[in-house]
This record gives C-alpha cells, sequence and structure tokens, in this order.
C-alpha cells in the first residue's frame, strides 16, 4: 500500500473544500481561472467543469470535449463543496 501511497494521491473533500474557498473567495477579482493539477490532467478538467457549472452552468461543455477527460468524483466533490461554500457565505 505504500508503494501506491507514494505516486498516487487519492482527491478528497479536504482539497474539493480548499478549491471551493479559494475559488469563491476571489470570483469578484479575476476574470480568468486557470485550472491545473500537478496530479492529472483529468483532475484539471473536473475542476474546471465544476467552476463552469457552478457560475455558469456550462460545464457540460467540458465533459462534452473529446479533448478533456474531467474525473467524474473529483468533478462531484469540487462541485458538491463549491455548493455548500457558496452556501455558507449568503
Amino acid at each position: 500500500m505504500q508503494i501506491y501511497e507514494q505516486h498516487f494521491r487519492l482527491f478528497d473533500d479536504g482539497q474539493a473544500r480548499q478549491i471551493a474557498e479559494f475559488v469563491l473567495s476571489h470570483q469578484e477579482k479575476i476574470d480568468v481561472l486557470i485550472c491545473q493539477c500537478e496530479q492529472g490532467q483529468s483532475r484539471s478538467a473536473a475542476c474546471a467543469a465544476a467552476v463552469a457549472e457552478l457560475l455558469y452552468e456550462t460545464g457540460e461543455v467540458i465533459f462534452a470535449d473529446e479533448r478533456c477527460s474531467p474525473n467524474v468524483i473529483v468533478y462531484q466533490k469540487t462541485l458538491e463543496a463549491l455548493k455548500k461554500y457558496k452556501r455558507s457565505r449568503i
């Protein structure tokens, strides 16, 4: 198990919360958000899709683009965290 832990890092609710807090606390100050994850392209696309879905309801566009392969679990966790964090700020 240690070998896998050294090479692979699972995406957890805490990471999703950090993304949500960052994005929504800076939302008014930015025009462009670039999502880049050191763990892989599918996570980057998933985070971008979740942010696009919450802010513009266009997350499905990223899933439809054959050049992207969003990780569905990362997408769901990030979108859930974004919604939860947005509700807590109201």
